[in-house]
């Protein structure tokens, strides 16, 4: 790369991650040279780019006919390793802080989570009392009103009885019993 910018992206079965922007250094590509294989990654130019493209066959003869190519191919090499290096040093400690900050969260939300099944929890119990006070209220009301309905027939059987026990002779001994069941 003589100029410009190389995006290297690994593909992978879910999506296709970007590996290196910045670092990827002059030499791209020297895996695949080094192991004489199809490339790990790839390229493409970020920004307007010039660049030299050599086959295998061209760089072996190249080196063979000046040995000041491979120590600056070399060269090259090393500080285009030592750049991805560093940058994959960076990368581990973003990825590290990252899933500190995701198990942080992680444990907010359960916590929240816990809290929301809590009240989620305590307002069952409070419409289960609702429901149950309704309930009650209801039974007393439907009881009220008979027992109060019997309550009115008894003091108006009382008020008819009164005239009768006045005028039987054992009247008083009756009006005793019938107050003390009143």
């Amino acid at each position: 790369l003589i100029e410009g910018k190389v995006a290297l992206t690994r593909s992978t079965p879910s999506e296709d991650l970007l590996l290196h922007h910045a670092s990827t250094g002059r030499i791209i590509g020297i895996l695949s040279l080094a192991g004489e294989k199809q490339a790990f990654f790839n390229s493409t130019t970020t920004t307007e780019s010039t660049l030299i493209l050599l086959s295998l066959d061209q760089l072996t003869t190249a080196l063979r006919r000046d040995p000041e190519i491979s120590a600056g191919l070399a060269v090259s090499a090393i500080r285009g390793l030592s750049q991805r290096l560093l940058r994959s040093e960076e990368l581990q400690v973003e990825r590290n802080e990252l899933n500190l900050r995701l198990e942080r969260e992680q444990k907010r939300l359960a916590k929240a989570l816990r809290q929301l099944e809590e009240a989620r929890l305590e307002l069952v119990s409070q419409a289960k009392f609702a429901t149950l006070g309704e309930l009650s209220a209801g039974i007393a009301h439907e009881l009220n009103n008979p027992v109060a309905a019997l309550t009115a027939a008894a003091g108006h059987i009382a008020e008819d009885i009164d005239p009768i026990l006045a005028s039987h002779p054992q009247g008083p001994l009756l009006r005793t019993v019938t107050d003390a069941i009143r």
